[in-house]
């Protein structure tokens, strides 16, 4: 998905957004009830909306500990983000 062009219906099984997209889904659910797995990718790539997502994920699963969130990264510093999360 991405802006003003969706695809997804009630049958969609995965689905990919960017990450402001997934920003402007949080704003109508603060829990992103309708997910169950969310995977970020490029975490290393370090700008402002990844770094906002990043927390309010943080929020989301402690709200939510069944909700699985997968970070990617070819360069991943695993120490930061497990100190983070």
């Amino acid at each position: 998905q991405i802006r003003f062009d969706s695809t997804s219906s009630v049958h969609t099984r995965i689905l990919f957004l960017t990450e402001g997209i997934l920003v402007r889904l949080l704003e109508s659910d603060l829990d992103l009830s309708d997910f169950e797995v969310i995977l970020v990718d490029e975490v290393h790539e370090r700008h402002l909306s990844v770094d906002l997502l990043l927390g309010i994920l943080r929020e989301v699963v402690k709200r939510r500990p069944e909700l699985r969130l997968v970070l990617m990264s070819a360069t991943l510093q695993k120490e930061l983000f497990v100190d983070f999360f």
